[in-house]
């Protein structure tokens, strides 16, 4: 970015663009960034929600006097199946 500022020096319309070309890289990197925090965000949430649902089939395991396991039969599909045994 250093080289880009002296290349901006030379003439007032050269001055502009650079201007320009730095804001747009500026932001892409910063859209970069955010995208791999919303990736790790996605997981996190997708763990946690995996962990409540543990704790639910327990809780109701407990309650009702029976086995109660979780049957994914596709996991492209968003329904969770629960059996009982």
């Amino acid at each position: 970015m250093n080289a880009l500022d002296g290349i901006a020096a030379i003439h007032p319309v050269v001055g502009a663009v650079v201007l320009v070309f730095k804001a747009v890289v500026t932001l892409e990197m910063t859209r970069r960034d955010n995208d791999k925090k919303v990736v790790a965000l996605c997981l996190q949430m997708q763990e946690m929600m995996s962990v409540l649902l543990q704790c639910v089939l327990a809780f109701f395991s407990l309650m009702l006097g029976v086995r109660l396991t979780i049957y994914l039969p596709d996991y492209k599909k968003s329904m969770i199946m629960v059996r009982m045994e």
